[in-house]
């Protein structure tokens, strides 16, 4: 019984990183498990790497990061949104813009965007909020 009550345990513990996940037993544990999921990932999208992070503003800041953004961009994004998405932008040092919403689906409104676009415009965050998923055809016609 107190075999099975650790295990429960051990099995349900939050982790506090990819380090934690492995001693802990997350669904994810072990690097192995992290590592042939990484492969599979890599394989189903046709790509040599792939890299699985352990939350997703880590893993935005590092996309952010890779791009080269820094001081002095702004990124645009909805202006209904949660701080994990503002948050990597503003430790880059880089300045959130926020685009109004559309009132239906609470995605940003691509007709609002060119409007917002500048010299110092970078990126464009486009989220879908609440399962409804934004005009991204708009969206990537706009990026383009």
């Amino acid at each position: 019984m107190e075999d099975e009550e650790a295990g429960r345990s051990q099995a349900l513990s939050v982790s506090s990183g990819p380090e934690d996940a492995s001693r802990k037993g997350s669904v994810m544990s072990g690097p192995k498990t992290v590592r042939q999921y990484e492969s599979k990932f890599a394989e189903w999208f046709g790509a040599d790497y792939a890299f699985a992070f352990w939350k997703g503003r880590v893993a935005l800041y590092a996309i952010l990061k890779a791009m080269g953004i820094g001081s002095g961009d702004e990124i645009l994004l909805p202006g209904y949104t949660c701080v994990m998405n503002v948050n990597p932008i503003k430790y880059l040092g880089a300045k959130p813009i926020y685009v109004d919403i559309e009132p239906t689906t609470y995605n940003i409104d691509a007709t609002l965007l060119r409007d917002r676009i500048s010299p110092n415009t970078k990126a464009i965050i486009a989220q879908h909020t609440y399962g409804y998923p934004c005009d991204m055809d708009s969206v990537m016609d706009i990026a383009a």
